[in-house]
Formats: C-alpha cells, structure tokens, sequence
C-alpha cells in the first residue's frame, strides 16, 4: 500500500483515508476474481486505473476530484443489507438528480422515484457458468464475497470477465418466498448505464478484421443446408435477428431459440450449450449477428425434425446492420473432426412428472374433440403484432398480468415467469405478440398475451420504486399448464382468485389457501363445460419452431366467457357453502 499512496502526497487527510480504503477493497474484493483476460495486473495497478475511471466518471472541473461521500459496497453487504429499492448514479449533481426526480414522479404521479443511495459498486460480469453451479445463462455481478443477478439493456460479450465499475445502476430487493432463500436471489440490479472496463479498454464497435464473414452463409443458404444432414460440418450463419424467444427448462435441460430472418427466409437456431445461454440477452429483435461452429441437427417431438445448433465450438458476433448488406461474395463452409456426440438433440416432450420450476409442461392425456360450437360461439382468430410502450400497473406480477400505457392490458403466464426489470414506469418492446379484443369482461378491453413465440425486452428501466409483489398468486401460472386453460379461462381464474381474497380472507380462510378454493371451484366448472380445458399435451416446439405459427393463444374461445358471466355474489355464496369440503388445510 505504502508504494500506491506515494502516488497522492499532495491529497488531503480527508482523500488519502478514502483512497487507502479503496486500495484495501480493490485488494480484498475484486482482484481474487480477476480471470485470464486482464492479464498480469497487480492490485496496485488496479486501485490506480479505478481512480482514473472514478474521477473521469464525476467530470468535475477538477480534475482530481473524488466522490468523498460514496462508499464502496461489495455485492454480499449490497444483498444482505439493502432492504429497500435504491439507486446510485456517480455522474450526477445534486440538481440533476432533482430533475431526474421531478421528471420520474410527474410521468406516473403516484409513485415516488428510487431514493439515491452514495454506493460505488464495482465486480466483474459472469455469464452464470461457476464450478459450483450448472450453467443458468443469467449474467452475474460478481466480487471475491458472492454473485447478484443483473439485468442489462444491451449487453456486449466484451464485458465479460472484465473488472468493470458501474456508474450507474439500481438495486431491487426481490420478496423472500422462505428461510432458504438463497443470498444472491434476494434481489438483482438493473444496469443502467454501460460498465467502464478498469483494464485497457475492449473494443467495444465490430472490427471487420477479428472476424471472418467471407466464410460465412446467409439465412437463405443455410435454410437449404438443413435438409441434408453432414457429419462434421460446421456453418457459420450471418443475419438480422427477428425473435429472440424465452429459456425454458424442460428435463433438468436448458435451452432457447432465436430465429434469424434474410429478407423473406426465415431460419431457427436451437441453443443448448449450457455455455451458450448467456447469448439471450446480447440479442435483439433487429439486431444483426454472425453465429460460427452450427451443427445440422435432427430435434425429436417436431415434425420440422432439422435445425440448427450451437456447440460449444460457436461463438456469438455482433454485426452492425449495414454490414451484412455488403456481403455479397460465394461463401464457403468450416469443416470440424466430427463431435463424438450424436447429431440429434434429445428433448423429448415433458413427463406428467415434470418438476421443472420454469417451464414445467406437463403431459396430459388428450380429450376426444366436442360437436362443433355454433357460428356465435366460434373461436376468433388473434392477430400477432409488434408493440412499444411504458409498463403503468402491475396487477399481479406472479401471475403475470400488467398495464401498458395506462389502457392495454398484458399477459405473460405463457412464457416461463422470470421477469426482472418489469416495474411500473419500465420502457418494453414486444414482437410477435398476440393481441386479443375483450378476452375477458373482468379486464381490459384490449389485451396483448406472448406465447413461447413472442420476444420481450426492456428497453429502459423504470425510475420508480414500487412496493414488492406478494407471491399469493404464484400457482395460477402452474395450473394454466396443467390444465392446458385458454386465455379467457386464465383471467377469470385470476379474477376468481382475487375476489375470493377480497371476501373471504381471513374470515374464512388463510390467504395462502385462496389458491386452493380457486382451484376446486375451477375444477367443478370445467368437468362439466365443454369449453373447459382443452386437453392434450401442449406441443412447444410446434409453438416456436412451427410455420405457420399456431399456439394456445391462436384462438380465443368465447363459450368460455358467456358461460362465467355471471354474479360473483352468487359465485362466492355457493364457495362458502362448501368450505367444509375443502382440505384440512385450507381452514386451518
């Protein structure tokens, strides 16, 4: 240490005790994690370039200025300590953080904005591959005392690995569904703006010579590679990204699929190199990439059968999009020594046992189909738009139900329900979103429900805080699978489950056992509706993969609505009649 404060002689008492505290947190907390890519650096050459990246980032015009009043926190006290919403942003003034909140609160005026917290966080991002856990592909903020979930706006593959600060960001606690919550999930930060390296600096534009795109194909041509299987080859594809669709986890196995698009061709890619997830988040619809080290797979349960995978030889580039115009030579193919693993990617359709807690699809014996319904009760057709617009009200964020724009409701209990970052006053952007006319008459006229096939981003985060959503909703998703419902019928569910908690908790039951109460009346509607359930197993790949597209949300059964409009005094005055028919539980 006494070699690095020799560099700040002419500080102030005051400076030289903030920046020994500094050395001795950059010594203790980021240097053990540092990998491979930094290189020899030593902590005292550490400590040295997070001074230079701190005063840059406070731009006084001082110009050896430091931000006495931040403290530096390490990811272990960020978690265990941080019980409340906050936000800290190393570049502002005093007034511009008033502006920040005056703009904040007069957007959605029954909010208050994050309250700013003086913490310097500073670790290095992971792309959720440790020793000790499979691989998740959720990026991580880690130091040497433990790992928080991040979410990040447009993330490149450059960070990672590197010590990085972050100048500006917000912490949000998550609610504790138990004792055995683990540290790192009790809550996750929103990286607002880009991480600044602490090492020499990535290059952080595409270079044209780093990658070789002459030896690449297009969406077209590989579209056409698909339909003969060649052990051993590899292909590089190029194009514009037009879905990115959600990680599932089916059998312990976790995988997702992006689609590239090539003017009219359009052509799936299957991830599921555990070492590859993290690939979701650098993506976007719009974006460009050129992915390298493909295999022509035979994918079991789809009747398309070929696809495209990654290995763990591919790797992820970001294009600029007027590159991939220029491309125009005869392109040319990698050839690899052959995997010794076979070409065929073995996820078979979900056992009734599934215990998968993102996407457990359980399979279900299919019900012979109904006499048709008359012309008035006939399905209507959605339609499947593209939507922007700024998240207002979170009516139920476990069962996955939201406002946007104040007027158009949202549902996202058909994709796996992780969803951070989805707090009111968040920018978000839908592609391939199904858009249903009055659904539901419990709520609002116009409703926008993604399927597996839909895309989903947060483009801004939100400046407010908000009150942590209560998990009682938590298995109303669960039984949307396990009974294959349609839309209509999930909404009345929930409208169901949160009218019997409005009148019968805690007079009559304990609010956790709401669910269950929900789910008998349910149970006693759909046995005997022939619009019940629709039975059958709920084929995903045909959901993702499948043209034309077709998905549980494809059509939108009215029987159902007719059938359960009805009083809800009546609804509750017959549940009550038959409490005591519930469990033991349910009274106790």
């Amino acid at each position: 240490m006494e070699s690095f404060m020799d560099n700040f002689r002419e500080r102030s008492e005051l400076e030289r005790e903030w920046l020994q505290e500094l050395f001795v947190f950059v010594r203790d907390n980021l240097y053990p994690v540092l990998g491979p890519s930094t290189g020899s650096v030593s902590p005292e050459q550490l400590s040295l370039a997070m001074i230079r990246r701190v005063e840059r980032a406070v731009g006084s015009s001082c110009a050896r200025s430091l931000p006495l009043s931040y403290r530096l926190i390490s990811v272990s006290e960020l978690v265990t300590w941080q019980r409340t919403p906050c936000c800290s942003n190393l570049t502002w003034s005093t007034a511009q953080h008033r502006e920040w909140v005056r703009e904040a609160e007069q957007a959605l005026p029954n909010h208050k904005a994050l309250p700013r917290a003086n913490l310097l966080l500073i670790g290095c991002l992971s792309d959720g591959c440790d020793p000790e856990r499979s691989c998740d592909g959720a990026w991580r903020v880690r130091d040497a005392t433990g790992t928080v979930h991040c979410e990040l706006l447009s993330p490149s593959p450059l960070w990672l690995g590197l010590p990085v600060l972050f100048p500006c960001w917000n912490y949000i606690p998550q609610p504790a569904p138990g004792k055995d919550q683990e540290v790192e999930e009790r809550g996750y930060l929103e990286l607002v703006g880009c991480p600044l390296p602490l090492t020499s600096d990535p290059e952080m534009t595409f270079n044209p010579a780093g990658v070789n795109l002459k030896r690449s194909v297009g969406v077209r041509e590989a579209a056409g590679l698909i339909q003969h299987r060649v052990r051993g080859l590899r292909v590089k594809v190029y194009g514009e990204v037009s879905g990115v669709y959600p990680r599932l986890n089916i059998a312990g196995k976790s995988f997702f699929c992006l689609r590239l698009r090539e003017g009219r061709h359009t052509l799936p890619l299957l991830v599921t190199e555990p070492c590859c997830l993290w690939w979701q988040q650098c993506v976007c619809v719009g974006g460009s990439v050129c992915v390298s080290g493909l295999r022509v797979c035979a994918l079991q349960g789809w009747s398309g059968n070929r696809v495209l995978c990654a290995t763990s030889q591919s790797s992820l580039t970001l294009l600029p999009a007027t590159l991939i115009q220029d491309l125009s030579d005869p392109p040319t193919l990698d050839m690899y020594t052959p995997d010794l693993d076979t070409d065929t990617v073995g996820f078979d359709p979900p056992p009734s046992d599934c215990t998968s807690t993102e996407c457990p699809l359980p399979e279900r014996e299919r019900q012979g189909a109904g006499p048709d319904p008359s012309p008035s009760l006939r399905p209507r057709l959605s339609k499947t738009i593209s939507y922007k617009g700024v998240l207002t009200s979170v009516l139920s964020a476990a069962a996955g139900l939201y406002v946007i724009d104040g007027k158009v409701g949202l549902c996202l209990a058909y994709q796996p329900l992780q969803r951070r970052g989805l707090r009111p006053g968040a920018e978000i952007e839908l592609h391939d979103v199904h858009f249903l006319y009055r659904p539901s008459p419990h709520f609002h006229p116009s409703m926008l429900c993604v399927c597996l096939r839909s895309s989903l981003r947060v483009t801004s985060f939100s400046r407010l805080g908000s009150e942590v959503d209560r998990p009682s909703d938590a298995p109303l998703p669960s039984l949307l699978l396990e009974r294959n419902l349609g839309v209509s019928q999930y909404l009345w569910l929930c409208h169901c489950c949160r009218a019997l908690r409005d009148r019968l908790v805690p007079r009559w039951v304990k609010e956790e056992c709401v669910y269950v109460v929900a789910r008998r009346l349910l149970e006693c509607v759909v046995t005997s509706e022939k619009g019940g359930g629709r039975g059958g197993r709920r084929d995903i790949y045909r959901e993702m993969l499948q043209e034309p597209h077709h998905c549980p949300l494809t059509e939108v059964q009215t029987l159902f609505q007719i059938i359960f409009s009805v009083n809800m005094n009546n609804v509750i005055r017959d549940v009550i009649l038959t409490i005591s028919e519930i469990p033991y539980e349910v009274n106790n």
